[in-house]
Parts: structure tokens; C-alpha cells; sequence
């Protein structure tokens, strides 16, 4: 489970860092969060990014998510370098329960009807939805929403400034996560 803490305001942006560079990550960080935000995720993609989220954690009061947590080692890894949270782009039972043993807070990814009951079953509300946009965008929020009211999601993959509005208006979406964000600062 996720200290309500940790979780995203309801209706916020999170940009997703891809770092290529740790200073210019630093930067946008430190930009980000002097504009009012509280929330930044590095996708651990490169071998900058834990460097980047070690910096970002300790140069900032932003909540860092790790993301692309795709095994136990990378999650023990984000939490040693001070990320708050991981991000995972599916759900996977080692890495829940090696969140769970290291008491790390964790928002697993979904696609399909039966992640979400399996992250449900497993105390989970709030889940990444990627790719949301190949999934059906927000056509597909909606039916889960149906399914799922008591579910939030927090869709990434093939949103973009022109259309994170049209997510953010539904109800079941609790935040949007995209890459477009870094170019707006």
C-alpha cells in the first residue's frame, strides 16, 4: 500500500526525465518544483539515471518516483539512490514483494482487466496505466472506469501537451505523466 503521501495530487502533471544529462535533469527538477509542483519521475533508462535521482532527491523537496522498475534489483537500486517511489510499467510479483519486505512504496503498471484485479487484490488503488494511448487513450479509461470505479490511474505513454487535458478530465485519472513536460520549463 501507498502512504497517501506519496501519491500525486489529484489532477497533476509528473514529467518523465529521461536523462541524458545529470545536471540538465538537476536543473529541470529544481525549475519544476520553484513553478509549484511535488512530484517528478526518472525513468531509469540510462546510466545517469540513478545518479540523477540521487541528486534530484537531495537538491529537491520534490517526491522522486523511479521509474521503469522492472526487476528487484533495479527497485533496491532506486531506493538506495533516495528515490520515494517506484513506478513500474507492469505488474510483476517479485517486485511487489520485495516493495513490500523493503517497506518501498510502489505504483505497479497495468494494461489489461486482470493486472488491475491482480494490483487490486494486492491493496492497490492508484496504478500506471502504459501505453495508455495504444491502449485505446482515454476510450479505454472509460471502460475501466465502468469496471473499476474505485480504481485512479495514472496514464503515461503517447500523452502530449496537446491532449494530457482530455485525460485529466476524467475522473478515474488521477495524474498524467508525460516527456513533453521537460520542454516546457
Amino acid at each position: 500500500m501507498i502512504s497517501a503521501l506519496l501519491l500525486p495530487p489529484n489532477k497533476s502533471l509528473i514529467p518523465l526525465v529521461y536523462v541524458n544529462d545529470v545536471k540538465t535533469a538537476v536543473e529541470f527538477a529544481k525549475r519544476w518544483e520553484s513553478a509549484g509542483n511535488t512530484h517528478i519521475e526518472v525513468l531509469l533508462r540510462t546510466p545517469q539515471a540513478l545518479a540523477a535521482t540521487e541528486s534530484i532527491a537531495s537538491k529537491t523537496s520534490l517526491v522522486v518516483a523511479a521509474g521503469t522498475i522492472t526487476s528487484p534489483n533495479i527497485l533496491r537500486d532506486a531506493r538506495d539512490a533516495g528515490a520515494h517511489l517506484g513506478i513500474t510499467p507492469g505488474i510483476e510479483s517479485e517486485i511487489l514483494t520485495e516493495a513490500e519486505s523493503l517497506d518501498f512504496a510502489i505504483i505497479p503498471g497495468v494494461l489489461t482487466p486482470s493486472e488491475i484485479m491482480t494490483a487490486r487484490s494486492r491493496g492497490f488503488s492508484v496504478l500506471k496505466l502504459f501505453p495508455a494511448s495504444r491502449l485505446g487513450g482515454t476510450a479505454y479509461l472509460k471502460d475501466l472506469a465502468a469496471v473499476f470505479p474505485e480504481i485512479e490511474f495514472i496514464p503515461s505513454g503517447g500523452l502530449t501537451l496537446e491532449n494530457h487535458q482530455e485525460y485529466l478530465e476524467l475522473g478515474n485519472v488521477r495524474a498524467v505523466g508525460g516527456r513533453w513536460m521537460m520542454s516546457s520549463l
